[in-house]
């Protein structure tokens, strides 16, 4: 899901000035889990200005971060109640429900966010957006691409909607769809690590211009460096690339930090399939990880692995 705090930005109307730094305030407590703090700042905000969404989504996400889900519903709902011809807040319920895993009340919230609009705008494309998301949640693919391509039609310039349009459709397997979306999120957002991976990943995949792949992924790297899903496609890229033994140390990397995903594993195994004169002990890591990834088999793993 896009987060919460992504959510306040994209309801955010001009906030008057003597707010600003209240708001910072909560930001700054939040993010340090000073949580009473946070709510105060946050309930001051609401106060001072309250036909503004980022006070009451901030007292909201105060409560999300301690894991209080249903005090931030009721805190949401109540108001919306108080206040039923706000949109803006029905997303907000939207959002903390889907969030506390209740799928068909946040399309419920959203539906109804929807109603209230009477004119097509970025907030009514960032709700189709998390309708699809949600969808795409719940295993409803079709609904999920639906709703996103009517984002992207009403935002056509949004590069996060963009980017989850081509995510929906790399998902279902169009992946000429996908690295189209992908290309024009990136061609307007071009620091995106997560959309520069995915086309790195799906360019390699497909037999297209590897040095293009590696760019973009060692770009995604740059940004995000701890992300194992980039150093994997990396690996991938280095194997296509016929650099069999730089594709070896880096997916061995990958599959010791993370050896129960399948996929990270099928890739180191293709990487030491291709070693000329594999030294013996890549027989027993081959043996190992056509296994089940069992406790077991991962420690197993971790141990042949080891470096000397």
């Amino acid at each position: 899901m896009v987060s919460y705090l992504s959510l306040i930005l994209l309801l955010v109307m001009q906030a008057p000035p003597q707010t600003d730094a209240l708001y910072r305030s909560g930001l700054a407590s939040l993010q340090a889990r000073h949580f009473q703090e946070a709510e105060a700042s946050f309930r001051e905000v609401y106060r001072l200005d309250p036909e503004n969404i980022r006070g009451l989504a901030g007292i909201a996400q105060t409560y999300i971060a301690q894991a209080k889900f249903t005090d931030a519903l009721d805190l949401l709902r109540s108001e919306s109640e108080k206040q039923p011809k706000r949109a803006d807040i029905h997303v907000a319920i939207g959002e903390t429900a889907a969030l506390s895993g209740q799928p068909d009340a946040a399309l419920a919230e959203f539906q109804k966010a929807l109603g209230l609009l009477d004119v097509v705008s970025t907030q009514t494309a960032g709700i189709y957006l998390r309708i699809g998301e949600v969808c795409r949640l719940k295993g409803d693919s079709k609904a999920s691409l639906e709703a996103l391509r009517k984002a992207a039609e009403l935002a056509p310039r949004d590069a996060t909607i963009l980017a989850s349009l081509g995510m929906g459709l790399d998902n279902e397997g169009d992946r000429k769809g996908a690295m189209e979306k992908y290309r024009a999120s990136l061609a307007i957002n071009a620091q995106n690590p997560v959309v520069q991976n995915n086309l790195a990943f799906i360019i390699a995949d497909t037999g297209g211009d590897y040095y293009e792949a590696l760019r973009l992924a060692r770009a995604a790297k740059d940004s995000s460096p701890g992300t194992i899903e980039i150093s994997d496609t990396i690996g991938w890229i280095s194997l296509k690339l016929g650099w069999v033994d730089e594709a070896i140390d880096g997916l061995s990397d990958v599959v010791r930090a993370q050896p129960d995903k399948k996929s990270f594993r099928e890739h180191l195994l293709a990487a030491i399939s291709q070693k000329r004169n594999p030294p013996p002990a890549f027989k027993d890591l081959k043996a190992a990880l056509l296994e089940d990834p069992t406790p077991a088999n991962q420690q197993k793993i971790r141990e042949l692995l080891k470096k000397p």
